[in-house]
């Protein structure tokens, strides 16, 4: 039978002090062994950590660049519906008026909701003008709905030009942060 349990040796009383040696060595080892496995843990913990944030500063970075695209691409079809609107007034075309003015509002409101690429005073700027915008469009509307065949063309082109002022000092103010 004491053949068969191949560690047998280890738990005979006689060996007692043969196997007391061996297991302080083997317990001081698996120590060591443990503190080298901790610290190896906690550099490779470290570097996870700085990969971890160079990728997300990387995936801002390509989320910015992003909405720097898609603001210049909204900017753009907000300043050709604003052209095309003031060409719209000129001809009093105004159901076109209406039409672009509503194709404006919305690329404002847009640029507006991107994420850090319009300051806060470009935001109220720009939500300032879309709230005019909305104003005149109505009042355009209006007018169309009750028949009036015309309207004050100088009095409407004039609020336009204020727009595009407006649209033109927040695309500049964009131009100089990016």
């Amino acid at each position: 039978m004491r053949g068969r349990i191949i560690f047998g040796w280890a738990f005979e009383a006689s060996n007692a002090s043969l196997t007391s040696g061996w297991s302080f060595w083997t317990g001081a080892a698996g120590f060591f062994l443990s503190v080298i496995g901790f610290t190896v843990t906690l550099v490779q913990l470290g570097l996870t950590k700085k990969a971890a944030t160079a990728a997300a500063d990387a995936a801002n970075q390509a989320r910015l660049r992003v909405a720097g695209y898609e603001l210049a691409s909204e900017l753009s079809r907000a300043l050709a519906a604003l052209s095309s609107t003031r060409d719209g007034i000129k001809r009093q075309d105004w159901p076109s008026v209406v039409e672009h003015y509503a194709e404006a509002r919305i690329s404002l409101t847009k640029i507006a909701a991107l994420p850090s690429a319009v300051s806060a005073d470009a935001r109220a700027e720009l939500s300032r003008v879309v709230e005019q915008i909305e104003k005149s469009a109505r009042r355009i509307a209006a007018a169309l709905a009750k028949g009036e065949g015309t309207l004050d063309r100088m009095k409407i082109l004039h609020a336009h030009a204020d727009y595009e002022v407006a649209v033109t000092a927040v695309s500049a103010t964009i131009d100089r942060t990016q």
